[in-house]
């Protein structure tokens, strides 16, 4: 997994976390901070977690690829997701 911490210094590092097939649960509410691939923050929403495409496409966010730092109740994940 990624560390996005010091994603606006350019630095993201890989941390060690427990494998799972999925922590988070696809009806699981989230909230999402989605960033730039050169670590810009351009959208933060809350939404169920398999509803979290649909979301980045409310957003209008422009083609390209997004790093998603995704929180729930249970679990904290850093995605790649791709806007087409």
């Amino acid at each position: 997994a990624w560390d996005p911490s010091d994603l606006k210094n350019g630095i993201i590092p890989v941390i060690k976390e427990p494998t799972a097939i999925e922590p988070i649960a696809a009806d699981e509410n989230v909230a999402c901070v989605v960033y730039t691939m050169n670590g810009v923050e351009c959208a933060r929403f809350a939404c169920r977690y398999n509803d979290i495409d649909y979301a980045m496409q409310d957003a209008a966010l422009p083609n390209g690829i997004y790093l998603l730092r995704i929180n729930s109740t249970k679990a904290q994940l850093v995605e790649k997701r791709i806007v087409r």
